[in-house]
């Protein structure tokens, strides 16, 4: 099993992401092209298939308070990682973790921010197996259904 991690092109590879993510996440989807113009995109390639996608905002946090990512010099906020279904459940997710880990450290940032729905229980989990802690949870965060979101932090 080969896992590459390689940038998308925003430009070429809008309508693709786009497509990819509303397949991945449904209703939670970055279904709008405008929602990927401010982030680093990534995509997840497993044996030369593109199988996910995982977008960084840089010096960017996710706020508790305000319901969106805020100026954060020194965090990148990871928007979205996204693995279709058929796929998860197969260590991919820790590889792309400890990637987003690494690519933070060797970029220079000292911390990442993240959140994800708190029925999520495998992100919750994962990101708890890689340090992140539970730093807030914002009620009625999600709709389709409602839903809060769990904001959760690795200091690097």
């Amino acid at each position: 099993m080969k896992i590459e991690i390689r940038p998308a092109n925003t430009s070429t590879e809008l309508e693709a992401l786009v497509a990819l993510d509303v397949r991945i996440f449904s209703s939670d989807s970055f279904d709008d092209p405008d929602m990927w113009k401010d982030f680093e995109v990534f995509w997840i390639v497993l044996d030369g298939e593109i199988i996910g996608s995982t977008a960084f905002g840089l010096n960017l946090e996710f706020s508790i308070s305000e319901e969106e990512e805020i100026p954060s010099p020194g965090c990148v906020y990871l928007a979205t990682t996204g693995i279709l279904p058929g796929n998860q459940k197969r260590g991919i997710g820790g590889r792309v973790k400890e990637w987003q880990i690494n690519w933070a450290r060797s970029h220079g940032f000292t911390r990442i921010s993240t959140h994800c729905r708190e029925s999520n229980i495998g992100s919750l989990h994962l990101n708890r197996r890689f340090g992140f802690e539970v730093i807030g949870r914002l009620a009625n965060y999600y709709e389709d259904p409602d839903e809060a979101t769990i904001v959760m932090e690795l200091k690097l």
